[in-house]
């Protein structure tokens, strides 16, 4: 899964056009989510029979081997052929990507994107590269954000949430004729539909609206979205039978808006600026450090939610906390995070040779000046 969560959306952006590279990258993360619908319909449907946990795990294996011959037809990217020197095959890929015979114009823009990043930079010529480290803390920023707050939290833990909100029957272990057993995933499965849902908003948005526009009203509605889950926990907790219904009207509301709003922004565009951040030379390496990143958040945030809810804080005051780190992470977009909307990955690489060192003000649309010396791709 790591291995796969580095690779594709590096592919898909070597693969797309610019015009489209959002939305296609963006498919990667539908198609996780949509996956996770899945599972949770088969897991629903299994859990009724005997020994039926074992076909919930093994039935993974058949959508494995489906994709291992599916894998058998991709090509390589056109970059990495042009890169190894098979101009012949990159050009045959993109006239079947693009399903267009004249394609030198594209061959011509890898090339030359290609010459000015001659060979794989190494470690230490990325820490001393401020473009790339400009990207790279970008890149692996926008990583940890999507992780702190607190998606893979409120995933892992939906069916408890929502049962602690007072979703979990009438004491009698039913709801909606779902035994107390199987309820935890039936619930998981509304949570996968509402980010499916926010996720497809952002796969039609993407590429029209642009990147920073995404991310930034999905980070703003989804910390709103946080405290409204935090204000739902804090109502029930009064014990006052006038506000069950009320605290759990607030609790749904905050959960599927949360998703929804995490949906169209948080949860694809960080794979998607992962995918086009960094040249070339140093794309491998970056993304697997924001990879990484991501991994290690998601492992820090999912791991504490349980012991954050034990301490003073209690549930509400964790979801609060959240609905914060949301805050600030809306602030820091706000300041740092440039548009590369219909930009060419070569584009991209040269706006942040030019922006490297320089706070400025993306989102006035101010013209931007060096005042500094700044070190270039193959500094080293």
């Amino acid at each position: 899964i790591g291995f796969a969560s580095h690779t594709v959306p590096v592919y898909l952006a070597e693969c797309s056009k610019a015009d489209i590279r959002g939305t296609v990258v963006g498919c990667f993360n539908a198609f996780v989510v949509f996956g996770q619908i899945l599972a949770s319909l088969l897991d629903g449907a299994f859990f009724y029979l005997d020994d039926g946990w074992r076909y919930m795990l093994g039935f993974g294996a058949v959508f494995s081997l489906l994709q291992l011959v599916g894998m058998v037809f991709l090509p390589e990217s056109p970059r990495w052929l042009v890169r190894r020197g098979e101009d012949d095959k990159a050009l045959a890929v993109l006239r079947k990507l693009r399903g267009t015979a004249n394609n030198e114009r594209e061959m011509d823009e890898i090339r030359d994107a290609l010459d000015e990043q001659a060979s794989e930079l190494s470690i230490r010529q990325i820490l001393r590269s401020r473009p790339v480290m400009y990207a790279l803390g970008l890149g692996s920023g926008i990583m940890a954000l999507q992780q702190l707050v607190g998606i893979n939290t409120v995933m892992y833990y939906s069916a408890t949430i929502l049962k602690d909100a007072g979703f979990g029957g009438n004491g009698d272990g039913k709801l909606c004729c779902c035994n107390k057993d199987a309820l935890p995933i039936w619930l998981s499965l509304s949570t996968s539909c509402s980010q499916f849902l926010g996720i497809l908003i952002g796969q039609k948005l993407s590429d029209r609206m642009g990147r920073r526009p995404l991310l930034l009203s999905s980070c703003a509605i989804a910390a709103l979205a946080l405290a409204l889950l935090g204000g739902g926990f804090a109502a029930k907790n009064r014990d006052d039978p006038t506000l069950s219904r009320a605290s759990q009207a607030l609790t749904l509301t905050g959960l599927v808006g949360y998703l929804v709003a995490f949906g169209w922004g948080l949860a694809t565009l960080p794979w998607t600026l992962n995918g086009e951040l960094y040249p070339m030379a140093a794309r491998s390496t970056c993304a697997g450090i924001s990879t990484m990143t991501n991994w290690l958040f998601n492992f820090i945030v999912a791991g504490s939610f349980l012991t954050l809810v034990e301490t003073p804080l209690e549930t509400q005051g964790t979801f609060w906390l959240l609905s914060c780190i949301a805050v600030a992470g809306f602030v820091w977009l706000w300041v740092y995070m440039p548009e590369t909307r219909g930009k060419t990955l070569g584009e991209i690489n040269q706006m942040f040779e030019d922006l490297a060192g320089v706070r400025s003000s993306f989102s006035a649309g101010h013209s931007v000046g060096s005042d500094a010396e700044f070190f270039t791709l193959n500094s080293g």
